[in-house]
């Protein structure tokens, strides 16, 4: 290995090459490692659990990067005549078509993204051995041939950035400058590995996302930490959520409540209670505060999409088993804190059944559904409570 030079040891000196890092953490340290004397980008390497040779396995889309990629891109607009306007006026570098395909099929290629109409594709299609391989070629499925040639320039010069993943599973993309404050390179990023986990394959198996890479030009990479992300997505996926405490199971017996869980669709996840909180704080749309409390010791995460499963199959299970422990539940945008909410928890209702029930009331003489009205406090929670009373 050669020696180090002297920048080289003061930015090996800033942070730990093998220990993963949050987003927010990993966003600050790519700009105190850039030593370069020019404004350096800031990029992503995602590796992806795909194999890129199965065309149902091949990961490609767009991103609107919301605070741009910090770079002037240069954008040439192959278009009718009577187009041209409309693409100048958008504010594109070049526009034209003959006098273009001519210089592209000389070897010029001095532009960033390249958008053309459906009509001229068949001069465009020609130059595909030019600008295939400088990832140049317009294509459908990355917006870049449209009629609307105005929106796509608008789009482009924004931060609209395109992503396929290459032949080693692996995506590349710039996510702004080291210029950036760190909150913008951060929210960046989690847009880009945001629409990468939209476009999740059905056919992938296993672990999808494999690691994330930032690092600046010239600069070393940084490793960020899955485990927030992933808890994250697992949340938002997952509209029932239980935590439990397994500590008193062994081996055997785990395996054995793994197995169960698999069979009634429900997942099992064991989490460390501060990489918890903070995937719960970072979900939107969701309050999960009234769960902080119970958050120590061993955690074991039951997930799920129907609420009472999980309470019928704890209870299943614990006839034979003292554990696992109920600590806490959300289900239903609803909480319920401690071990002695199982059985309030078997008889919670899904949505899909208390719709039923509310159809099969409404379809009940007139005079039942204004008696459940008025025993129930003309509410809406009243009348759910009074269905589930008379369930």
């Amino acid at each position: 290995m050669g020696r180090l030079t002297k920048h080289q040891k003061a930015v090996a000196e800033k942070f730990d090459a093998e220990k993963p890092y949050t987003l927010d953490k990993a966003s600050s340290l790519v700009k105190d490692c850039s030593t370069t004397k020019f404004d350096a980008s800031v990029d992503l390497a995602v590796r992806l659990g795909v194999d890129p040779r199965k065309a149902n396995q091949m990961v490609r889309g767009t991103v609107s990067l919301p605070h741009g990629t910090g770079k002037d891109v240069k954008v040439l607009v192959l278009c009718p005549p009577d187009k041209d306007q409309e693409a100048l006026d958008a504010g594109a570098d070049y526009v034209g078509l003959d006098e273009y395909v001519a210089k592209i099929k000389g070897g010029w290629t001095d532009v960033d993204v390249i958008i053309t109409t459906p009509q001229v594709m068949g001069k465009v299609g020609a130059l595909g051995r030019v600008l295939g391989p400088r990832g140049l070629m317009p294509n459908p499925k990355s917006g870049t041939v449209t009629m609307d040639v105005a929106k796509a320039v608008t789009d482009v010069k924004a931060g609209k950035i395109d992503f396929k993943v290459d032949k080693f599973g692996i995506i590349h993309a710039s996510v702004g400058k080291v210029s950036f404050e760190a909150s913008k390179i951060e929210e960046n990023a989690n847009e880009l590995i945001s629409t990468l986990v939209k476009l999740k394959p059905a056919s992938a198996k296993g672990s999808y996302i494999k690691s994330i890479i930032m690092s600046s030009t010239m600069g070393p990479g940084i490793k960020k930490d899955l485990q927030i992300n992933e808890l994250k997505q697992l949340l938002e996926d997952n509209s029932v959520v239980y935590l439990t405490d397994a500590s008193g199971l062994n081996s055997e017996q785990t395996t054995t409540l793994r197995r169960a869980c698999f069979k009634k669709d429900v997942s099992v996840r064991v989490v460390k209670n501060t990489l918890l909180r903070r995937a719960m704080d970072a979900s939107e749309g969701t309050d999960y505060s009234e769960l902080y409390e119970v958050l120590s010791g061993q955690t074991a995460l039951l997930l799920g999409n129907v609420g009472n499963v999980p309470a019928k199959l704890l209870k299943d299970f614990r006839k034979k088993h003292s554990m696992p422990l109920l600590k806490a539940a959300y289900v239903e945008e609803a909480c319920y804190l401690g071990d002695n909410q199982i059985d309030v928890l078997t008889n919670v209702k899904s949505k899909d059944e208390l719709v039923a029930d509310v159809i099969a009331l409404l379809q009940s003489p007139m005079k039942n559904v204004v008696g459940a009205l008025k025993s129930s406090g003309n509410t809406v929670s009243g009348l759910v409570k009074a269905l589930q009373e008379r369930g």
